[in-house]
């Protein structure tokens, strides 16, 4: 706005300025003006004729000419705001219309960062053991995720916050929304071991032995092999305790001793887990009432944890008492 009134300004003042520099160098012409009229005797002047002077008045009337065109343009093509925008007035200067795809977009990346908060929020909640706080994040959290990744995590916590809670249910249910979501072999292990827990809590013990069978194959898939052996043990205490299948019970023991001595991990790591199994096998045998096998399977735990031997020698004294060996 200010430039076209500096423009328009500028036109007048060249205006001015050429009638004004014609009259100081012609002054005589207004009083000759000022003379009785004569007979005027009208001579045609080729064009070629014409003296600096018209030149002057001709270029002198053109600029104050355009001048005032210029100005009638602009007051013109001056527009009214309609009245939603409060009647403000503007120049012809049009608004960048809106992109609707980039404001969606953007309204997207808002929620999505917004649920990544929560999800944060959500596990310090379950470090400070503030479950239903944990849940109710992970709920808003799962409500706002926009990617896959964000609503399988926040579904994940809602799994977990609900095991804490023994609500068995509700964790089979956030498992098996899991598995929409997953994208690999560990996610897709996470979503069966949920279920897993979830169908133990319910005594849905045969749904729970399968889900911990498939989340063991997918975690050493995964290459997990910390929670491939894991959840061997874990179907088998589901098989000897809620199904009285020992048999069962002790080949999945055996399972989650194969993936620990086929695996890469250190020796002493080993040792460590091989003493815990050797402990499952003798729980599994006294459940079975093979006393027998409870004494040597304590026994063979010794070999991998040496401090183990009170305890052994102490089972051994028991069983000696009652009379089974």
């Amino acid at each position: 706005m200010k430039k076209a009134i500096g423009i328009l300004l500028l036109l007048v003042v060249l205006a001015a300025g050429g009638y004004l520099g014609f009259k100081l160098l012609f002054p005589s012409e207004e009083k000759e003006a000022e003379q009785p009229a004569q007979e005027e005797v009208v001579t045609e002047v080729p064009p070629e004729e014409k003296t600096w002077k018209d030149s002057v008045v001709e270029m002198a009337a053109g600029a104050k000419k355009a001048a005032v065109e210029f100005y009638n343009v602009l007051i013109t093509d001056k527009k009214r705001v309609p009245a939603e925008n409060g009647g403000k007035e503007k120049t012809g200067k049009k608004e960048k219309p809106v992109d609707k795809k980039q404001s969606e977009a953007a309204a997207r990346q808002e929620k999505e960062t917004q649920a990544e908060d929560l999800i944060k929020q959500g596990n310090q909640s379950l470090l400070r053991k503030n479950y239903a706080e944990a849940g109710e994040s992970f709920k808003n959290a799962a409500e706002l995720a926009q990617s896959n990744e964000k609503k399988y995590r926040a579904l994940r916590g809602r799994a977990m916050a609900s095991k804490m809670f023994g609500q068995g249910e509700a964790e089979c249910a956030f498992g098996k929304a899991m598995l929409e979501f997953a994208s690999n072999d560990g996610e897709k292990a996470n979503a069966y071991e949920a279920m897993g827990n979830g169908y133990e809590n319910l005594q849905g013990y045969f749904d729970a032995v399968n889900a911990y069978q498939k989340a063991s194959e997918l975690y050493k898939a995964a290459g997990n092999i910390e929670m491939a052996w894991t959840t061997q043990v874990s179907c088998s205490k589901v098989m000897r305790r809620g199904l009285n299948d020992y048999v069962g019970a002790s080949q999945s023991i055996g399972r989650a001793w194969e993936i620990v001595d086929k695996s890469t991990m250190e020796e002493g790591a080993k040792r460590d887990i091989k003493w815990m199994l050797c402990l499952e096998y003798a729980d599994n045998c006294r459940l079975a009432g093979d006393r027998y096998g409870q004494l040597n399977w304590n026994r063979e735990a010794v070999k991998y944890n040496p401090d183990w031997k009170q305890n052994a020698m102490m089972i051994e004294r028991e069983l000696k008492t009652q009379g089974v060996i």
